[in-house]
């Protein structure tokens, strides 16, 4: 093994012998099992983790939502960057080549991340309508 690949396995063993003294509701949680349903101790668990009862399909839509958000900022940017050399290329057709072709990609992208988000809000409202 060289030298990289010995650091990140020590990293990797010392994260997880360490987690066991900075998460001890994690590791305790198993010894003290309630009375009840897997189900019961599960959210036990996550409120003693601090963790949220939200809905998962929820967690999905908001994190998607978040993601559709950087993509269409980076399509405007890629838009606003094509027109900007659109602007400054001064006749050469090869810059103007470029700027039009940059455009045009950004175009093609917007249209596939609407398509992405609409298949996603169809699956999820599917899903939703099935958990009902």
């Amino acid at each position: 093994m060289d030298k990289l690949s010995q650091r990140i396995l020590f990293l990797a063993v010392a994260g997880v012998s360490m987690s066991s003294f900075l998460f001890p509701q994690a590791t305790l949680a198993a010894t003290s099992t309630p009375s009840g349903s897997i189900l019961d101790t599960l959210q036990i668990f996550g409120a003693n983790m601090g963790l949220p009862d939200t809905d998962p399909r929820l967690i999905v839509a908001r994190l998607v939502r978040t993601a559709m958000g950087f993509v269409g900022i980076v399509v405007v940017l890629m838009i606003l960057s094509s027109g900007w050399s659109f602007m400054v290329s001064g006749g050469d057709e090869e810059k103007v080549k470029k700027a039009k072709r940059t455009f045009y990609n950004a175009i093609i992208g917007l249209i596939i991340m609407l398509s992405a988000y609409s298949i996603v809000a169809f699956v999820l409202r599917a899903l939703s309508a099935a958990g009902s």
